[in-house]
């Protein structure tokens, strides 16, 4: 008996998908792809903040060798430009830089750095556009009786938050990590619902080792994942004692594969060069720190509004207040349903899988706050881009609170979106101070029509996804397949 075709199988799965659903994926990719790209064509060249020594990285990288704090900066041109030349990103592990290492070696080798950096934002995009589609599958999966809409409204609201949209028109890693994290939560509700099946596994164990090998914040899914796969393992079984010994072996060996894996960065290329697993030398690190931020202590960090807009992915600069209002409105309007529909939610919560990933969401999330908040302590900064790993279950919250009620979901859904980009363009304009998004598009050199295509593209995919959203919406009627 043959075994059937996976290429087969998926090709009969997208064919069976409703007509909304697919052409508002598509919709969304081609949202993002255009948002994403105006930001990263009006970027100037040299990026934000960290943007050369991740270049530098990746130059390295293309030489043969990993970077060394001690070393600093070794690409030239980014020397030039920038002001501290310490290679404060050598602490973090390859795989990102690598993807990009290949790609951009000649044109780094020729001095052309401006082509290199706009190859690795258009592959910084590029997986931007892969995290919205396995967010789409997210959506079927979680979305319940709702997942055609949740497959198209779970991944618009993901890819349109502020951090998301600034890591992935530039050269940082965080997008990568974030599209493992999200199919790595996506499979353990998999597996928990119907049992921990050799390719949740494989695929589980896949996703930490690629995980663990581009940030050391994956740390917090990793540890969710362990967990995931034990209790995949016992919620099925009647009996105790062998399923605990199984699934603890069979975590117990993901924890081996993960470490041998990727261990020996964190140990030999840290570790032992630095003495810390995660960072770069504390001690010079902190004597440049010191000069460019504040200390703060651990109340300081605790009150700081920063830490809770970080974590809930609330928009800065001058939209801040309206932001803030948003956001508060919406994560109101889910719990006002879940209070409306409390013995629904109750019964949901008896179900063993249902109970589960929502402790290992909220288990993740509190690591990741734990670990901003360690890190805040000191001089380290406040970001949402540290909280990019809790993106599915805070736009899981979001997208329940504005596709629960039956009345104007789907205009809630689309003006929610209309506001995330006006908000984020309000945002880098502001940012640019005395220049605007057109200024430093033209100084990047680049001909006119490319950002003419692009908000062209933004318009008619914000058009696509809006009349898929409309359909799927509709209360009474099920969108038409074909």
């Amino acid at each position: 008996m043959s075994l059937p075709n996976p290429y087969q199988l998926l090709s009969s799965k997208l064919k069976n998908l409703p007509r909304a659903v697919k052409t508002g994926v598509i919709g969304v990719v081609l949202l993002f792809v255009s948002v994403a790209g105006i930001y990263a064509v009006s970027l100037p060249w040299r990026g934000t903040g960290d943007s050369p020594r991740h270049l530098d990285y990746v130059w390295q990288l293309s030489q043969g060798h990993l970077p060394r704090y001690e070393s600093g900066i070794q690409y030239q041109p980014m020397r030039a430009i920038t002001r501290d030349i310490g290679q404060h990103v050598s602490h973090h592990p390859p795989l990102f830089y690598a993807l990009l290492a290949l790609p951009t070696k000649s044109y780094l080798e020729k001095g052309e750095w401006h082509k290199a950096a706009a190859i690795g934002r258009t592959i910084s995009i590029l997986i931007g556009a892969l995290t919205v589609i396995a967010t789409a599958w997210a959506g079927w999966v979680f979305g319940g009786s709702k997942k055609e809409l949740f497959a198209v409204g779970l991944p618009l609201i993901v890819v349109l938050q502020q951090a998301f949209l600034r890591v992935s028109g530039d050269i940082r890693g965080d997008t990568l990590v974030t599209l493992f994290s999200i199919l790595s939560f996506t499979i353990i509700y998999k597996a928990l619902k119907e049992g921990l099946k050799t390719k949740y596994y494989i695929a589980l164990v896949t996703l930490s080792i690629l995980g663990m090998a581009t940030r050391a914040a994956y740390i917090a899914t990793f540890i969710t994942t362990l967990l995931g796969l034990f209790l995949a393992m016992i919620i099925h079984e009647r009996r105790r004692i062998k399923p605990v010994l199984k699934s603890l072996a069979l975590s117990s060996l993901a924890l081996v594969l993960v470490v041998l894996a990727t261990g020996w960065f964190y140990y030999f290329h840290n570790y032992k060069q630095t003495g810390s697993w995660i960072g770069a030398v504390e001690g010079k690190l902190l004597d440049w720190l010191t000069q460019v931020r504040e200390y703060k202590d651990l109340p300081d960090v605790i009150l700081n509004t920063d830490l809770y807009k970080s974590a809930l992915h609330i928009s800065d600069g001058t939209l801040e207040s309206v932001s803030w209002f948003v956001t508060i409105l919406v994560f109101g309007s889910c719990f006002w349903l879940i209070y409306k529909k409390r013995s629904q939610i109750k019964r949901l919560l008896k179900s063993k899988p249902e109970l589960a990933i929502t402790g290992l969401f909220v288990l993740q999330f509190l690591i990741v706050f734990y670990g901003q908040v360690k890190h805040g302590v000191g001089y380290g900064q406040l970001t949402s881009r540290y909280f990019l790993l809790t993106l599915l279950p805070i736009a899981l919250v979001l997208a329940y609170g504005l596709l629960g009620k039956v009345v104007f979901r789907g205009q809630l859904l689309i003006a929610y979106a209309f506001f995330q980009i006006v908000t984020f363009f309000t945002v880098y304009n502001d940012s640019l101070k005395t220049n605007t998004i057109l200024d430093t598009y033209t100084q990047n050199g680049l001909p006119v029509f490319i950002l003419i295509i692009l908000i062209a593209l933004s318009i008619y995919s914000l058009y696509l996804v809006s009349r898929s959203i409309t359909i799927l919406a509709l209360p009474d009627k099920r969108p038409i397949k074909k």
